[in-house]
């Protein structure tokens, strides 16, 4: 299961990476993964990890409505592909 949440958290990063360079994603799939990630991270918010997750979902919703610098939301994507790689490698 941890492997899964890991998959979502990269997702998310590849989503916050093509905000940032602008390419047409639809707000659907954007909508869907928010949801499934915002669900894993409420449950543990006051965890760091859990925090980075609704920091990045919100920078991603954001994104939808106005323009956000690509640097503010490539730092994001890079703290949360960390995140999903290392629990990718978790036991």
């Amino acid at each position: 299961m941890v492997k899964v949440l890991g998959l979502a958290d990269l997702f998310i990063a590849f989503l916050l990476l093509s905000a940032a360079s602008r390419a047409a994603v639809p707000w659907e799939i954007i909508a869907i993964f928010s949801l499934f990630v915002l669900a894993k991270a409420i449950p543990f918010l006051p965890d760091i990890g859990s925090i980075m997750d609704c920091a990045a979902i919100s920078l991603l919703i954001l994104s939808i409505f106005v323009t956000i610098p690509a640097v503010i939301l490539i730092i994001a994507a890079i703290f949360l592909g960390i995140k999903g790689i290392m629990s990718l490698f978790a036991f």
